[in-house]
Formats: structure tokens, C-alpha cells, sequence
């Protein structure tokens, strides 16, 4: 919900947007956490495909808040009122709480460049050199298990959704963005870095 705050907010300029997603109706299923929500889909849902037609018309009630509907005025073209904001977008590679693909569409919706050097190829987007004035940036700590790449719920959870708030290359990336606003490469190379020692296991 960070991109729409920072979509309709006057004050606040720049941005992390630790786990950006959006596009609710592609993210929901594809999420660990679906398995908490599936207990309020009542029992005349119970077929997968009703679960889909179910989410594609509930997406128009979700529009009002998602992320999705704000994405392309927050950094190129501002809503009336509000100044033109800076972002650093983070995404963890893998996530099972945030499925990749959300954050990817949220990022080339939203015109935000691919900083380079990046630990994975995103379609549709160009890794670009910094400093940028904002950027997604994509972090790697092979956590598994690795969601599946279709539209099916991950089995299990894993780390990667908390693990990457954690690194001190991504506080040191977020303490300079803050401090210059220009989101520089802290990792010297790609970020396929290790789970941070204090990060709590998985919730499911």
C-alpha cells in the first residue's frame, strides 16, 4: 500500500517501498497467505475457478485502493496537489508473500527504471546504471522453497520477505537514498547475498 500512500500524499516526497505490489486480483492467489484468506471464500466458492472469476469481479472493488490504479502518476505525472515523488522499490527474488510477478508489474507500470546490476532479469525493463532518482532494486538470498510460477499457491512459506529488510547492504542502499535521494548500488555486483542471521523463520 506504500505506492498508493505515495501516490495521493502532498507531503511526503520520497519513498522505500520495501515489498511494492499491487494488481490485487493477480497477487492474491499466488500468495502463502492466500491460505489464511481462503477461510472466508464461502463453501459455494469452493471450485478454483470460481475463485478466479470471484477475484476478476471483486478486482473492480479493489481498484479504489490498489496500487495498480495510482502506479503511473507517482513518479512521471502527479495527481493534481501532488508533488512528483522518488522511490526505491525493493524486491526480494522468490518472495512467497509478495509474488514476484506483483512487484514487476507495479515497477513497469509505474516507468520506474531497473537498477543495475541486478540479481535477476525482469521482462520489460532495462537495468540501468546508477545513481538513479529511483529504481527497483532486486535482492537475491536463495531462500526456499521457490514459489511456483504459476498462478497456484505456494505450499510453504520462506524466508525472503523478511530476510531483505534485514541486509545492512539494503539499510545502507535506504540510508543513502534518504540522505542524497538517489538510489545508488550497494552491493558492489548483484545482490545474491545470505538470509541474515536474525531473521525469524518462516510464519507458515
Amino acid at each position: 500500500m506504500g505506492l498508493s500512500f505515495m501516490g495521493y500524499d502532498p507531503d511526503v516526497t520520497l519513498g522505500a517501498l520495501g515489498v511494492g505490489g499491487g494488481f490485487w486480483a493477480t497477487l492474491f492467489q499466488r500468495s502463502v497467505n492466500w491460505k489464511e484468506a481462503l477461510l472466508i471464500i464461502p463453501d459455494n466458492y469452493a471450485d478454483s475457478l470460481d475463485q478466479q472469476l470471484l477475484m476478476a469481479l471483486a478486482q473492480m472493488q479493489f481498484d479504489f485502493s490498489d496500487p495498480a490504479t495510482v502506479a503511473p502518476y507517482v513518479l512521471n505525472a502527479p495527481l493534481a496537489g501532488v508533488p512528483k515523488k522518488q522511490l526505491v522499490m525493493m524486491m526480494g527474488v522468490g518472495d512467497a508473500q509478495v509474488p514476484n510477478v506483483a512487484t514487476e508489474m507495479i515497477a513497469r507500470t509505474s516507468g520506474i527504471p531497473l537498477l543495475s546490476p541486478n540479481a535477476v532479469d525482469v521482462f520489460g525493463m532495462t537495468p540501468t546504471q546508477g545513481p538513479l532518482p529511483s529504481a527497483l532494486t532486486t535482492w537475491n538470498v536463495n531462500a526456499p522453497p521457490v514459489p511456483p510460477d504459476t498462478n497456484q499457491t505456494p505450499a510453504h512459506d520462506n524466508q525472503v520477505h523478511q530476510a531483505i529488510r534485514r541486509l545492512p547492504q539494503e539499510m545502507q542502499m535506504l540510508d543513502t537514498f534518504f540522505a542524497t535521494s538517489q538510489v545508488v548500488d550497494t552491493c558492489g555486483g548483484p545482490c545474491n547475498l545470505p538470509v541474515p542471521a536474525n531473521t525469524p523463520p518462516p510464519d507458515f
